[in-house]
């Protein structure tokens, strides 16, 4: 059984998209997260790893707004 999600996936992907949106619109890094999080009434560290992870799995600063299961890869020497 999958474990319950407090935040679902669409206010996920908003919370990203507004977070990268804003730091656009600004120019400004630093406070967005925290920003976003507030008005969207989002706990601001899981605003914070969901923009993170969307900037790892964008490879920079384009949101990537998938939050579906993960692919495990197994390293072998």
């Amino acid at each position: 059984m999958a474990p319950s999600r407090k935040y679902s996936a669409e206010l996920r992907e908003r919370a990203v998209r507004t977070v990268f949106e804003l730091r656009e619109q600004t120019g400004e890094k630093t406070g967005t997260i925290a920003r976003v999080a507030e008005r969207l009434g989002v706990d601001r560290e899981a605003s914070r790893t969901w923009a993170r992870q969307a900037e790892v799995d964008g490879g920079g600063s384009t949101p990537v707004t998938y939050f579906g299961p993960r692919l495990s890869i197994g390293w072998t020497h």
